[in-house]
């Protein structure tokens, strides 16, 4: 629902999002979405936009999955194994944009944003051991499978999370001519400031929403960067990009409460343990773009990537600094894009990402104890992209829309250097979660008198669950290899002539395929079955 009007020198757009399902395949949720914009025109050169949102969910997401025979099994696909989990999120957030014209090719933009988020996140225990305490008799799957079974426990470990975020950044666009070139800078600056808190919280009952605090958190950033990025036209023909950030970031854990082994023994202590880093980076890029002719272009680039150590993961419980590096990346594409009779499009694209200092755990094989994080593995990612589309309704009547999409992608993603598991070496396995073949294709259709629609389907290959490529499964459902997927969407809809009514009606996964989605964070999700929808729209 929206509403969008102007009055004078201001105008306002209001929208409201209501959703709500109860038993959506594992889901059921409540969502409330309030936003608003409004444009104030200063004056002919100057504007100013207000943005307001209020985001409130709440949810019965949960990590708990189904085990491997359960999923096997196949008539317990969305059981609420744990009907008393529930997330709740409520998020204000606020931006101001600022934008000045002090002529037609120098441009000021300011924006000022900030939001808070509160995350609760309340869970039930449970274990995949049959000799767990504190359980309350409900057991899902086959518990003479080692590990085949779900043990629900009498108690909650509730995840708690509070963010704060204040951000800045003026950006200044100067177009010039450069000779006989047209050129344009962007340059500016940002500034963030972020803070979390984080709780867990243990409650002695199946449902229990509080209960005793064991873990207790604060965590702060600062991040400030500088930035330039230049565009120029040597050419009618043939432009370049190039650009340039500098990125500086200190961050604080600070632990108030957790539990440390004392003596052989877990305590409880109250605490104000404190550690920070600092870490920098030059990151650099750059682009081409050459048009061929009206109907064919060919781009390229390169650039590094770069993301800092995650706060949590950079400091350990005790107040140790792990001194890790960032994670980073050298990142290139080149590929084209035309149309040839504006019956055919197409764009073709090949990538390869270099990522390196990726963030793992200490392994044993290594000399480690088994916990704690370091520098190391390596991955690589390499492949293509590729996009088709035909307007088959060009051929006999402009009246008519008759197109087919097709969108693939292949990428070979691997670890790249040595990195051990256990004994083993994994140089050279895939990663988790990177299917090598990704295949989609949409036909849409619309006739004259209002009737229209689109078939879509989506293809997924095969997939592993771990950085191992274990294709058997664990009886847990948690390891193994994920198959390939075929899923079909339908959605049609009806357009009353000169009339602000229409219809509208949509079937997800027409054809009703069972598969697994993910075995991700702790057990088989299976994807969402046969749904249909429908619905009107009446604008004024």
């Amino acid at each position: 629902m929206g509403y969008g009007n102007t009055f004078g020198n201001t105008g306002i757009q209001v929208n409201f999002l209501r959703r709500q399902a109860d038993q959506l395949g594992y889901a059921n949720y409540q969502i409330n979405d309030f936003s608003t914009k409004i444009k104030f025109t200063l004056s002919n050169k100057s504007s100013l936009g207000l943005k307001l949102g209020i985001y409130d969910e709440t949810s019965n997401s949960t990590y708990i999955g189904l085990t491997q025979t359960m999923y096997d099994k196949g008539d317990q696909d969305f059981a609420l194994m744990a009907p008393d989990d529930r997330l709740t999120i409520r998020r204000y957030s606020i931006s101001l944009t600022h934008k000045h014209e002090f002529n037609k090719n120098l441009i000021l933009q300011t924006s000022l944003f900030g939001y808070t988020t509160t995350r609760n996140w309340q869970r039930q225990d449970f274990s995949s051991s049959a000799t767990v305490s504190n359980r309350t008799g409900i057991v899902w799957g086959n518990p003479s499978v080692p590990n085949g079974a779900v043990y629900m426990r009498n108690s909650t470990g509730n995840r708690n999370r509070q963010f704060e975020v204040l951000g800045i950044e003026p950006r200044l666009t100067y177009k010039f001519a450069l000779g006989q070139k047209q050129a344009e800078l962007q340059v500016g600056m940002r500034y963030l400031y972020e803070r979390a808190f984080e709780q867990r919280i243990n409650g002695k009952k199946y449902n229990a929403p509080s209960g005793d605090m064991v873990e207790n958190e604060v965590r702060t950033g600062k991040a400030f960067s500088v930035f330039a990025q230049q565009q120029i036209s040597l050419t009618s023909k043939f432009g370049i990009t190039g650009g340039i950030r500098l990125e500086q970031y200190s961050y604080e854990r600070q632990i108030l409460r957790n539990t440390f082994r004392i003596r052989n023994t877990n305590v409880l202590v109250d605490t104000n343990l404190v550690a920070n880093y600092n870490i920098g980076a030059l990151i650099v890029g750059a682009g081409f773009n050459y048009n061929f002719s009206e109907n064919m272009t060919v781009f390229g680039g390169v650039h590094r990537g770069f993301a800092p150590p995650r706060v949590k993961d950079a400091i350990s419980n005790l107040g140790e600094v792990y001194q890790l590096n960032a994670e980073e990346s050298w990142n290139y594409e080149i590929g084209t894009r035309g149309k040839i009779k504006n019956l055919f499009n197409y764009e073709l694209t090949a990538f390869y990402m270099d990522f390196a200092n990726q963030i793992i755990p200490v392994s044993e094989s290594s000399g480690g104890t088994g916990t704690g994080l370091v520098n190391g593995g390596r991955t690589l990612h390499q492949g293509l992209e590729m996009g088709l589309g035909f307007d088959f309704a060009k051929l006999f009547s402009p009246e008519y829309l008759l197109r087919w999409q097709v969108n693939a992608t292949y990428v070979d993603a691997r670890y790249s250097a040595d990195r051990f598991v256990g004994e083993k070496n994994i140089k050279g396995n895939r990663t988790p979660y990177a299917p090598p073949f990704f295949l989609s294709n949409t036909l849409n259709f619309e006739m004259p008198f209002g009737l229209g629609g689109n078939l879509s389907s989506t293809y997924v290959s095969r997939q592993f669950g771990d950085e191992l490529n274990t294709t058997t499964a664990t009886a847990d459902g948690r390891i193994g290899e994920i198959p390939s997927y075929q899923i079909f969407d339908i959605n049609m809809y009806y357009r009353m002539p000169k009339r602000n009514f229409s219809f509208n009606l949509a079937v997800k996964n027409l054809t009703n395929e069972r598969y697994m989605a993910t075995r991700r964070p702790q057990g088989i999700r299976v994807g969402l079955p046969r749904f249909i929808t429908a619905g009107f729209e009446i604008t004024f």
